[in-house]
């Protein structure tokens, strides 16, 4: 197959080559030599926690151009996640004979179709580690930066059957290029299809597919001059389509979490479940977004494509993928006005303290002050909401649920 060594540095030219960290010196990481069939030239690097268990989740990450895979875990600290909540990570890393500039050829026909090329060397990647290690099928991932997020699309539309869910990161829609000279246009965010365009890309690859389409979801920097971020919509556009629903948002939150810069977009199916997510970045360019600190929806340093915005976009990732406790209220959403033995929770960690809001009328029966309660109903209806407190002073964002008559 044809390398063409010249499209990515004309189409990444905004990115100057940095040196990269060693991935084979860097913690953590391991080098798998022999993964399987490798058409696409692609070296793959690991990381495995400490304890592993059966059935464990694994989550593929594609470094941006410019990068390694010691970059993007030492950028991610998806291996802190990983460690701590149990789940495995496989960093595939781009030679500079496939392309000068370590991007990911998310452009070229010959590596963004099914069984062909860089897609295939990593879809060999999961394979392995399938086949190796106590992985639940059901649960794999992928998500990347730039040229990676971009590459994220392509694995995500060339092998549904084989990811949950994707994050991109800074990235594009699938196909939104398939050469060089397209690349360029794309990445100036000049690239605008129908959400029926777009998803028949999708849909494309794997006409005889039946089964769930991954989900989605979306990040991106108001302020990026690399890949603008009309990316992003397109990449929900397609996104929307191929889950069957519309590219307006069901529900929007602007100061997400209490990060001032983050928008999030919620966007459901038929049936009300969270297909596509968009986060909304204000003045950020291109970059990853972090929350430096010690609690736990915080990670990660500020450095070359990586921005302080109190955001840990990582932690966002992997909560949309169901590898961190989700610690939305759990609890009856429609109630009777009096009614008595409602329990409403969160997930409890040793050591934090819980304080709840309840609509007024409301009395908690049982458990007051733990992530638990028992809660007889007053007579409106209203928000159950908590906020909790762990053991080193960390108080997380208020959550809450929606609850009528």
């Amino acid at each position: 197959m044809l390398r063409v060594l010249s499209a990515s540095v004309i189409a990444f030219c905004l990115l100057a080559i940095a040196s990269c960290k060693d991935s084979s010196d860097y913690p953590g990481l391991s080098s798998v030599p022999d993964f399987g069939s490798n058409p696409g030239s692609l070296d793959m690097f690991m990381f495995a926690p400490t304890s592993p268990t059966a059935d464990m989740p694994l989550v593929v990450a594609l470094h941006g151009c410019s990068q390694s895979a010691a970059d993007m875990a030492d950028l991610t600290r998806w291996n802190d996640l990983g460690e701590r909540h149990g789940f495995y990570v496989i960093y595939p890393e781009q030679r500079t004979l496939n392309n000068v500039s370590l991007c990911f050829n998310w452009f070229q026909t010959g590596d963004i179709e099914r069984n062909e090329g860089e897609s295939r060397s990593i879809r060999s990647m999961v394979q392995h580690m399938l086949l190796n290690y106590p992985i639940d099928p059901q649960r794999v991932y992928v998500t990347g930066l730039s040229a990676g997020g971009a590459m994220t699309t392509v694995m995500l539309a060339c092998y549904p059957e084989m990811f949950a869910a994707g994050a991109v990161h800074a990235g594009g829609p699938y196909k939104a290029a398939t050469d060089m000279w397209q690349s360029i246009s794309a990445l100036a965010g000049n690239v605008s299809k129908s959400g029926d365009e777009w998803g028949n890309l999708v849909r494309g690859q794997n006409l005889d597919f039946t089964g769930s389409y991954p989900r989605v979801s979306v990040f991106h920097g108001t302020s990026d001059n690399v890949v603008n971020p009309n990316n992003a919509a397109e990449t929900v556009k397609q996104w929307a389509n191929v889950h069957g629903t519309d590219a307006v948002a069901d529900v929007a939150t602007n100061g997400f979490q209490g990060a001032a810069d983050v928008q999030q977009a919620i966007y459901l199916d038929a049936d009300g479940n969270e297909v596509v997510v968009r986060y909304t970045i204000n003045d950020m360019g291109h970059a990853i977004a972090v929350n430096s600190g010690a609690c736990r929806n915080q990670g990660g340093s500020t450095s070359t494509y990586a921005t302080e915005k109190g955001f840990f976009s990582t932690y966002w990732s992997a909560r949309f993928f169901g590898l961190v406790p989700d610690l939305r209220v759990a609890g009856p959403d429609t109630v009777a006005a009096g009614q008595t033995g409602l329990v409403y929770s969160v997930p409890h960690t040793d050591g934090s303290t819980y304080v709840w809001q309840l609509p007024v009328g409301c009395t908690v029966t049982e458990g007051a002050g733990s992530g638990s309660i028992t809660v007889s109903w007053g007579q409106v209806p209203g928000a159950v909401a908590c906020t909790e407190t762990d053991t080193i002073g960390c108080s997380y964002p208020m959550e809450s649920l929606s609850v009528s008559f």
